[in-house]
């Protein structure tokens, strides 16, 4: 192997080490990436660390702004989707208002139906 086991420090604050979630030993390695899953994560910016203790894997984000800018898009893109389809629905439903005929006048007035605009001028 050839290097030196030293915990690696962790981008959140200076002096920190990164712990494992099963041990909790800080004497952590970057792993390589060697499944399919290893290089989709690549797009969230998780890396792949092992355990020297116990031998666990297991993924952190590389920096302090891969973090919020991945929770970020994970909540803003259900909004945004939700957004769309409220404006849809409302473009629909003026387009429907527009395609659908008056509706007629009811007769239930007692007899005494007002005169329509149409009739008011034609007079």
């Amino acid at each position: 192997m050839g290097a030196a086991l030293a915990p690696i420090q962790s981008s959140k604050t200076p002096g920190e080490a990164l712990c494992c979630p099963k041990c909790g030993s800080s004497w952590i390695q970057a792993s390589r990436r060697r499944f399919p899953t290893d290089w989709v994560l690549i797009a969230l910016q998780l890396n792949p660390y092992r355990c020297t203790q116990c031998m666990r894997r297991f993924y952190r984000f590389g920096s302090r702004w891969a973090r919020r800018v991945v929770i970020a898009t994970l909540c803003l893109i259900p909004l945004i989707v939700l957004a769309v389809w409220f404006f849809e629905l409302y473009s629909l439903d003026k387009f429907r208002s527009l395609t659908e005929p008056a509706p007629e006048p009811s007769k239930s007035s007692g007899g005494l139906a007002r005169p329509s605009v149409e009739e008011i001028l034609s007079r």
